[in-house]
């Protein structure tokens, strides 16, 4: 027998929505519609000890209780801009590119990695992503090859850049360098 379930969602503003669904529902698709009953933006569902709710379990598998309190976390754009390329943040976290391929517009080896965005930075010729779990993601020419110190992209905190190169501050007060 499937189970029947009402979920509150409020944005941050206090707008709140009462949706009923069921277990079998997907996060993804409850938070589709809470984006469009609330007229919010594309976002994510955090439950209420913070946590992200996986987008790709059906709801039973979130563990979600009844009249379980939801929030609805829409992210502004923050865009980023390069000599010749943009690199954006939108509401979900993701990243699009465009402009110059050579200057980090063209995001498309990296773009399977690039979830969860919190920051990015912009040399002359390419960027630098930190993700959600501290780890960084970098495309484009100068500055965009981090393989060499890939394994010390960890825990990272802040990014600052140059013409063509990238510090990366990590939470034991560290910097890793690197670009040219």
């Amino acid at each position: 027998m499937i189970m029947s379930l009402t979920v509150e969602v409020s944005l941050f503003s206090g707008k709140t929505v009462s949706l009923q669904t069921d277990e079998d529902e997907c996060v993804a698709s409850l938070r589709v519609r809470a984006q469009k009953t609330l007229g919010a933006g594309k976002g994510r569902l955090v439950d209420s000890t913070r946590s992200v709710l996986d987008e790709g379990v059906p709801l039973k598998k979130a563990r979600l209780q009844y009249k379980e309190p939801l929030t609805l976390q829409v992210r502004r754009v923050d865009i980023c801009g390069a000599a010749a390329a943009f690199a954006a943040i939108l509401g979900d976290s993701s990243v699009v590119t465009w402009g110059d391929d050579e200057c980090g517009g063209d995001s498309s080896e990296v773009r399977d990695r690039l979830k969860n965005v919190q920051q990015i930075q912009a040399t002359d010729e390419a960027f630098a992503a930190i993700l959600g779990d501290g780890s960084v993601v970098t495309w484009g020419a100068a500055g965009g090859d981090s393989s060499a110190v890939r394994d010390q992209l960890k825990n990272v905190q802040q990014i600052q850049a140059t013409w063509y190169a990238f510090a990366a501050i990590r939470g034991d007060g560290s910097v890793v360098t690197w670009g040219d």
